[in-house]
């Protein structure tokens, strides 16, 4: 079995990735420190910062690492860049993620998405 470790200093992304000649599959297991971001994201939440933005058509409603980006693909099939994923998007993040969210405020989107 090979194994190796890369690391992003930028995102603060680990990644361990390990590949198995018998059965020719690769595990990845990624991890990242997203401990300042969520104190980050409580901090707005709490002062209501990003509700202004609402009225402005603008509105920063959750800041989501990279590593939550990859288990809401790998675990919901919801990709974060895909606009017809929106809807379903908010409602995980109401629902599983609220950490994630820089607002007290509660939006969700048309079911169609």
């Amino acid at each position: 079995m090979s194994t190796w470790t890369e690391y992003d200093p930028v995102q603060g992304l680990i990644e361990h990735n390990a590949y198995d000649d018998e059965t020719k599959r690769f595990v990845v297991h990624k991890m990242q420190d997203v401990s300042a971001l969520l104190d980050r994201n409580q901090e707005l939440r709490n002062s209501g910062a990003t509700d202004a933005g609402i009225k402005r058509g603008l509105w920063l409603y959750a800041s989501i690492p990279l590593v939550i980006q990859y288990e809401l693909l790998s675990k919901y099939g919801l990709n974060i860049h895909d606009k017809n994923h929106t809807g379903r998007i908010f409602d995980v993040i109401n629902r599983d993620y609220p950490y994630l969210k820089t607002t007290a405020k509660h939006h969700s989107s048309p079911r169609n998405n």
